[in-house]
């Protein structure tokens, strides 16, 4: 986001940080969930709905409705934390309030950190 005015930058890094914590609050989430979420929430187009979201340990999977003609599988692969998409059985075109869209399943994997990773080996036996 190099091309985003520092004026703009703050006041959006805010905005994240809220829909991240009243998506915490509503669906009684961890604040890492909510976090994963949002950021997936925000860097989709506005014409693509999430219907289902499913998050373990090692993945995130998405089933999402949008017009054919919108791409919801670039930008995921642009979300901190995630590995690019990974299309997940057939796209289904559908008709949702006289509009036709396409549903798509998507798995992404998620990435742990370095971090992450070291404390998981010196807990193992």
């Amino acid at each position: 986001m190099a091309f985003v005015d520092a004026t703009v930058r703050a006041p959006l890094a805010l905005q994240r940080q809220q829909l991240a914590a009243a998506v915490s609050q509503v669906l009684g989430v961890g604040e890492a969930t909510s976090v994963l979420l949002s950021r997936v929430a925000v860097a989709l187009p506005e014409q693509a709905i999430i219907s289902v979201f499913e998050i373990d340990s090692t993945h995130v999977r998405l089933t999402l409705l949008a017009p054919p003609t919108v791409d919801v599988i670039t930008p995921l692969g642009l979300v901190s934390g995630l590995a690019p998409p990974m299309i997940d059985g057939g796209l289904t075109r559908e008709t949702l309030d006289g509009d036709r869209v396409q549903r798509t399943r998507l798995v992404l994997t998620r990435r742990t950190s370095a971090r992450a990773q070291r404390v998981a080996r010196t807990e193992d036996p």
